[in-house]
Order: structure tokens, then sequence, then C-alpha cells
């Protein structure tokens, strides 16, 4: 039994109403990827401070693929809210020399507002963890952002679809 033996006249309006749907259907889901919320990371895990120490580690990597010119460079480090909060953000490096780094802000806090705007001059030590993108789509370091991968897997917790995206360009500095 075919389509039209089964809806006969309506059967051009039921194949439209049955795509509407299935595009709905694959719209919602497209969204729901988008919008799965980051998992708060414990800070005193194993796993974050390993990659705190192989960030720190690996800054004369960072420094070599920084000073180059075929990727953008970021830092990560810790930033003082208004509401007292403590948050891990992302900044782009505008300029750094062995002792310090001049970074702007990637990622807004999520409690509180800032104390003062960017740029922010961070001490080597400050700096938490490194990421350079390369014009090719490798990224090199990340060592927080695998760090918060692998402890969503941990906990069972979902992983924004961004990040599975960024995922697949991550590569050991």
């Amino acid at each position: 039994m075919t389509f039209r033996e089964i809806f006969g006249p309506l059967s051009g309006a039921v194949a439209i109403l049955i795509g509407l749907l299935l595009g709905w259907l694959w719209a919602r889901e497209q969204r729901r990827k988008r919008i799965v919320s980051g998992v708060a990371m414990d800070t005193t895990d194993p796993i974050w401070l390993a990659a705190l120490d192989k960030a720190r580690a690996s800054l004369p990597r960072f420094r070599e693929l920084a000073s180059g010119s075929l990727g953008t460079s970021h830092v990560k480090y810790a930033l003082q809210t208004t509401a007292g909060a403590t948050e891990h953000v992302w900044g782009p490096v505008v300029s750094f020399d062995e002792s310090t780094v001049t970074a702007g802000l990637e990622t807004l806090p999520f409690a509180g507002q800032l104390t003062s705007p960017p740029p922010y001059v961070l001490q080597m030590s400050q700096v938490e963890d490194w990421r350079v993108e390369m014009n090719d789509g490798r990224i090199f370091g990340a060592y927080t952002a695998r760090a918060q991968l692998a402890y969503a897997r941990k906990v069972g917790h979902d992983i924004p679809y961004h990040m599975l995206e960024v995922e697949k360009h991550l590569v050991d500095a």
C-alpha cells in the first residue's frame, strides 16, 4: 500500500505536515545542543589541578607558539568580581614578555561585575592556562578546557555542543 493510497487526496497536505514536524524536531534538537550549560568545575579535583600543572609547565611552549604569526593566543586567569567571586576567565593576549602577559577578556564573569576594565597585566605566575589557535584550526594548550571535558564526563554531565567541536581541534602542545 502506498502513501497516496492511504491518505488519498490529503496525501500532499499530510506530507507537508510530516515534513514540517520533522523540521521542527530537527531545529529543536539543534537548539538543545547549543544551550547545554557548562558544569561548574571543582577546582580542588585532581583533574583540574593536573591541568594547571601541565599548563604552567608548558609556558615555554606557549611563548614559542604565541611569538609566531600563525594563530591567536589566549590565557586563562583568575578574576575577582564585585560579588567577591573568583572566576576563571579567558582573555586574548595583547602582549607578553618573560615575566608578564597583558590580556583582554573573552569570557564574562557569571557572578558580579568586573572590578576594573580590561586589559589586565598579569604576572606569568598568574596564568592558569593558555591556548594558541592556529590558522589551520589546530588548538594547542587549553589544558583546563580538556580537564573540564574530562570532569563533565566523570560526573555524567552533558557537554555543550560547541565544546565537543572545540575538542576535535585540540592537539598536544
